[in-house]
């Protein structure tokens, strides 16, 4: 198993470092399209407060994430710029309800100097106990991950300052523990939101995986719900097998390594300062009065308007709330919808054009008036005269 996952995993680290390289340029221009023509009407259109902006400014200059996300889409810049506009909104309006949370302690970074053998941080993820830990479990999952973005970046600001290398980091591994992960609906749904629809927010985020203490019928259950992107970077293995691969320095003694055991480690995602809950002011203000109840309960939907830059389906508008991505408000893309905005946006585009001709027209119609007035003034004024004349 060594020697072949190893020149696997190289060969992937390799490919990964020369599309960072040759599309460095198109993620830079995603970056400024970004900061210079989202920012500004996403902070008018939800009235960002300056730490939600702050929080936003500090994710675009995130270039390991845009270049990941660019890669998702397949180097495709606009699809990449429509990918990253709805991630973007999503976290305006999900991470900050998510920010009095803890991150999970079934979730554990290793400690900054263990590395793979490519220099990728480790993160340790015992997924039976996560997923059979707590009940609000997909709010502590959506900050854990935001918190390895956080660390991650950090660990390339920290590299960048001591000047080791012009690349960043791209990626984490993940030692994946599924001891006494029990094969049940929720737990299924639970792990098939986090591969669906958590994970492609934070796209490519982990480089490989390494599933262990796997019971028999386990391998076959999740090689069902990962895509087939994610099966060509996992692969079952013990912890024998492990250690061929990783540095016993660098493994906790619950994988036979020379590191305390995983729940003596220090994490250091949890070093990290919590964001405060700021949300939109105007939703702010609409809400500090109301009392709490059910209805405060329930996840905000955000109606976006059919020609706003962050909505997915243009010209319909939509909604989106907490844990899904936007759809159209009304349950389908309505050709009604699509008309109007087409008029409203011819409107936009012509209306000044418009009002300018008819003004133009009432004018003309008021000197033509003006003038055959005149002349019916003056032909009265010949008929007046004529019997004098005679």
């Amino acid at each position: 198993m060594g020697l072949n996952t190893y020149a696997a995993l190289q060969e992937q680290y390799n490919l990964l470092n020369e599309l960072y390289d040759s599309n460095l340029g198109a993620v830079r221009q995603l970056q400024a399209t970004l900061l210079h023509d989202i920012l500004p009407g996403l902070v008018d259109e939800q009235g960002l407060d300056a730490t939600a902006v702050d929080r936003t400014r500090e994710w675009l200059a995130d270039t390991p994430t845009i270049f990941r996300t660019l890669k998702r889409q397949n180097f495709t810049a606009s699809f990449a710029l429509e990918a990253l506009q709805s991630i973007l909104l999503w976290r305006v309006h999900v991470l900050p309800q998510v920010a009095s949370a803890s991150p999970s302690a079934y979730l554990t970074c290793l400690p900054p100097h263990c590395r793979d053998p490519f220099g990728r941080p480790i993160i340790v993820v015992r997924l039976g106990k996560l997923l059979d830990g707590v009940e609000d479990i997909k709010s502590i999952l959506v900050y854990t991950v935001e918190l390895m973005r956080s660390h991650l970046a950090q660990l390339n600001y920290a590299e960048l300052a001591r000047g080791q290398g012009a690349r960043p980091i791209l990626q984490y591994v993940m030692l994946l523990d599924i001891e006494g992960m029990t094969i049940n609906s929720r737990n299924i749904d639970t792990f098939s939101w986090l591969v669906q629809d958590l994970l492609p927010r934070y796209p490519g985020l982990l480089g490989a995986g390494a599933i262990t203490n796997t019971a028999p019928t386990n391998p076959a259950v999740i090689r069902r719900i990962l895509p087939t992107s994610a099966l060509q970077k996992v692969f079952f293995t013990t912890h024998a097998g492990l250690r061929d691969l990783l540095s016993p320095a660098h493994l906790p003694e619950d994988w036979g390594g020379g590191l305390p055991r995983i729940t003596e480690l220090d994490n250091p995602l949890a070093a990290y300062v919590v964001w405060p809950a700021a949300r939109p002011s105007q939703e702010c203000a609409a809400g500090e009065d109301a009392p709490p109840g059910p209805a405060a309960a329930r996840q905000p939907r955000t109606v976006l308007s059919s020609t706003s830059l962050l909505n997915p389906f243009f010209g319909y508008p939509a909604v989106s709330d907490a844990f899904s991505p936007p759809t159209p408000r009304h349950g389908r893309r309505r050709k009604r919808d699509l008309v109007r905005t087409l008029l409203r946006l011819w409107w936009a585009r012509w209306g000044a054009c418009v009002r300018l001709a008819v003004l133009a027209l009432a004018l003309c119609l008021v000197l033509r008036r003006t003038r055959w007035l005149a002349a019916l003034r003056a032909r009265w004024r010949r008929r007046q005269l004529a019997p004098a004349r005679l």
